[in-house]
């Protein structure tokens, strides 16, 4: 394969040599359009976007590692390179300087595709919201929000973000009642709901290392052969209970009162405040 420099420094200058760049990569210079030929991108094995709204809309968590991600109106200066190795990472080009919004993006789908599962209750398809449910703190609604306004935002790395939840899940059952409590009561304080997966985002690493010191402590005083036993008999008859309830009522989840009559962990014993 070529040396990539040599072509990120020829889509550097047709980005500072047009007026506008279209979706399909179509440079307007003066009054011609231009467009490389895709053998170009093929040859130094490029996925091009031109702007972060369409590499946001377009990208899919296996594009990557595969080719290069290059995104030429990210900056008035420089294009955005995410790469294709192992480890995401997105930097400016030619200054070199770190950016957060690629691989962010990615990190935060990961996030979405791995750890919300395990502690989400009911997806509310037709509101776009994760519905947490808990006997301790009843039914808490998170909406989706917007992942590329979430990315944007978002100034700090979210790899570390990652790693915390990649070593959460490989616990043993029984963590997920815990950080869940955690998370009711962290993001009920905020005023608004649509900002409350933000804040999810921006604080769940520090929630999962006060989870994991709380559940190693619990582990400690008593048996997870019993907790295990009773956590599989009772998470399923509750959950898939409030899954039929909540399928028949998707359309209207806020006019119907919930009231929790079974638990959905067998974690009454702890003693610390939810």
């Amino acid at each position: 394969m070529e040396d990539i420099e040599e072509a990120l420094n020829i889509l550097l200058y047709m980005k500072k040599a047009s007026f506008s760049i279209s979706e399909d990569l179509i440079f307007q210079i003066h009054s011609d359009q231009i467009e490389i030929a895709k053998p170009f991108y093929l040859k130094y094995n490029i996925q091009p976007y031109n702007t972060f709204d369409s590499f946001y809309r377009r990208f899919e968590l296996s594009d990557f590692g595969k080719r290069t991600i290059v995104i030429v109106q990210g900056d008035n200066m420089d294009i955005v390179v995410f790469n294709n190795t192992e480890t995401p990472a997105s930097y400016l080009f030619q200054s070199g300087k770190q950016d957060l919004r690629a691989s962010n993006y990615y990190y935060l789908k990961k996030i979405k595709d791995i750890f919300l599962p395990k502690i989400v209750g009911y997806m509310d398809s037709v509101h776009k919201k994760y519905i947490l449910l808990s006997p301790e703190c009843g039914k808490f609604e998170i909406p989706e929000g917007n992942l590329f306004e979430v990315a944007y935002k978002i100034e700090k790395s979210l790899e570390s973000t990652y790693k915390a939840v990649v070593d959460v899940i490989s616990y043993q059952k029984g963590w997920e009642s815990i950080i869940k409590n955690r998370i009711i009561r962290s993001l009920e304080v905020i005023g608004e709901s649509e900002d409350r997966f933000y804040w999810l985002i921006y604080n769940l690493e520090q929630l999962i290392a006060i989870t994991i010191r709380d559940y190693d402590v619990f582990l400690a005083s008593h048996r997870h052969e019993t907790i295990l036993q009773q956590y599989e008999r009772e998470k399923d008859a509750f959950a898939e209970k409030i899954r039929t309830v909540l399928g028949k009522i998707s359309t209207n989840l806020l006019s119907i009162p919930i009231t929790f009559s079974a638990a959905l962990f067998g974690f009454r014993e702890i003693s610390e405040e939810c």
